[in-house]
């Protein structure tokens, strides 16, 4: 078992080997309860993965005479 503390906001640091276990990362939702003396965690939801580089594609489709313009991530 790994110890970890508490900051000045009430957040704290999941160890990096259990949230590599879990498959959790930044924008998971996590569910709290107290059990007894402890805290359990759930996992309520992990978002998917979207490459996000900084750079995007416009890509434009023709629908009824109209340009409609989409703004891709790559």
């Amino acid at each position: 078992m790994q110890s970890t503390s508490v900051t000045s906001k009430g957040q704290i640091t999941i160890p990096k080997h259990i949230r590599q276990q879990l498959g959790t990362r930044k924008g998971s939702k996590l569910e709290a309860a107290i059990v007894g003396n402890h805290i359990e965690l759930y996992i309520d939801n992990i978002p998917r993965i979207i490459k996000s580089t900084g750079f995007a594609m416009l890509q434009h489709d023709m629908k009824n005479g109209v340009l409609l313009r989409k703004l891709m991530a790559v």
